[in-house]
């Protein structure tokens, strides 16, 4: 995984509920940060590097993340100097790409591909538990070059970075599947088509990513440095999390009831979405 610094002030801050950052880097890159800000923030931190950890395992479109350290003299004297005391984690600013909200879903051209990947997208959530991408909130992007949506936010994962209690599976209305995003993106696809995606996301492409997360695959960076790294060791130690309790919420995780219940409820999300088209 990158560990990087700010080589000038922070560029801009963004007006959303984690007020997060853009840092320029010493790569060469802008790095869209979050850092904690409030009791708890570690925890969703955590999520935000889990979730695009497991991400890229389950072969989504999701920005290259980094541990970014901000500068002492790169924080501007109106903000609060303490909340770049750590480490911090960014991720890579995007290119060519447009924010997925109602106004720009009829700018995407639908297809069986994008379909496709909104359907694994929402399969993803659902088995992270992200109660944070819905049909009023979709953290979602579209790459205009690539023709590919890209996954961002992950911050609500583990029921909004919940360490305490069981995992609890998302409702309907808390899936991107029951948005118009994908009436949208399904409305030329025949239902017997959709479902036939569905059962190979189920029957063959999610045990395969089950089984990459499992053996420790599911790395931040693929090269020969760090290959066969858990994910959490890079997890700042700054940051004070009980490693002991999120090991345990990952194996609830691969656990065969909750993978089993995951994808009855998708199953079931799924159907009622197409019902409703």
């Amino acid at each position: 995984m990158k560990q990087l610094y700010s080589i000038k002030n922070i560029e801009k801050t963004y007006n959303t509920g984690e007020e997060p950052v853009l840092v320029a880097c010493n790569d060469h890159n802008s790095y869209i940060c979050k850092y904690t800000r409030y009791s708890g923030s570690a925890n969703k931190l955590v999520c935000e590097l889990m979730g695009a950890v497991f991400a890229r395992t389950w072969m989504l479109n999701t920005p290259d993340i980094a541990i970014v350290k901000v500068r002492r003299e790169h924080v501007p004297q109106n903000m609060n100097g303490s909340y770049f005391a750590k480490a911090i984690l960014g991720s890579l600013q995007q290119q060519n790409v447009i924010d997925i909200t109602p106004a720009t879903i009829p700018l995407i051209e639908p297809s069986e591909k994008l379909c496709l990947q909104l359907m694994r997208i929402a399969l993803f959530d659902l088995w992270l538990a992200n109660e944070d991408r819905n049909a009023n909130n979709a953290n979602l992007m579209y790459d205009m070059v690539n023709d590919n949506i890209i996954a961002i936010d992950y911050g609500c994962c583990f029921n909004t970075a919940t360490f305490d209690y069981s995992l609890s599976l998302l409702t309907e209305s808390e899936s991107i599947l029951c948005s118009d995003l994908f009436g949208h993106l399904s409305k030329n696809i025949q239902h017997e088509r959709i479902m036939q995606m569905a059962d190979i996301l189920l029957r063959i492409d999610m045990p395969s990513c089950l089984h990459d997360c499992q053996t420790g695959k599911a790395v931040l960076q693929r090269d020969e440095t760090t290959n066969e790294e858990l994910c959490s060791d890079f997890i700042p130690s700054a940051w004070n999390v009980d490693r002991n309790r999120l090991a345990c919420k990952i194996e609830e995780l691969l656990s065969d009831e909750w993978v089993n219940n995951v994808r009855c409820t998708y199953l079931e999300t799924l159907n009622t979405a197409l019902r409703y088209e």
